[in-house]
């Protein structure tokens, strides 16, 4: 049986570093926008106002085991919207700590009823 242990360690371990790695594999990296097969580019962003809900999710995700990180992380993608770049360049920031861009700083505000507004 201790065999068995050490895969079962073995295999939760890889699991959880693989997770660790992959937190955030939604991360966009900015760069100058190109249409892509006639298409304007678009990003996942956080809007402002949920941009500390986002951070506590975060840190809660580094101190807990594999099964909580992967419900955290679904939690954590409900509040990933798609922006089109240039509102991102115009109106958002890169947050290093997240990994992704916050939108809706100055012109935008986001409401789940309506999405992200000019106004």
């Amino acid at each position: 049986m201790p065999e068995v242990e050490d895969k079962v360690k073995k295999t939760q371990n890889c699991t959880e570093k693989a997770l660790d790695n992959h937190e955030f594999f939604y991360r966009v990296k900015t760069y100058s926008p190109e249409k892509i097969l006639g298409r304007e580019l678009s990003c996942l962003a956080i809007p402002k106002c949920y941009a500390d809900k986002v951070m506590q999710l975060r840190e809660k995700m580094k101190r807990e085991d594999c099964r909580r990180k992967r419900e955290l992380l679904a939690r954590l993608k409900g509040y990933l919207i798609s922006v089109p770049h240039y509102i991102i360049e115009n109106d958002g920031r890169w947050d290093e700590e997240l990994g992704l861009p916050i939108v809706g700083l100055k012109r935008y505000t986001y409401s789940p009823q309506t999405g992200l507004v000019k106004g």
